[in-house]
């Protein structure tokens, strides 16, 4: 992957608790900026597996639209970071 200078990138950690949606935006010295961060419960997700695809679905999308909406940007990638503990 190659990080475009000032273009905000969409990381996804997901655990069996919690969802941390982080909005990333790296300057030329490939610094980072944390631009925006989003945590929402995990939905249909239990001991590091999804149990219910819809709902785990339906709460990401949402949060991402609500993300999107506010930071005026549509994300066409995402950056997961699985974390079962």
């Amino acid at each position: 992957m190659t990080i475009e200078i000032n273009q905000p990138y969409l990381f996804l950690d997901i655990d069996d608790k919690k969802i941390i949606f982080s909005v990333v935006q790296y300057n030329e010295k490939l610094e980072h900026k944390i631009k925006k961060i989003s945590i929402i419960d995990s939905k249909g997700i239990h001991n590091g597996k999804v149990t219910d695809i819809y709902a785990s679905s339906e709460a990401i999308k949402q949060a991402i639209n609500k993300i999107e909406d506010e930071i005026d940007y549509t994300f066409s990638k995402v950056i997961i970071i699985a974390n079962p503990d």
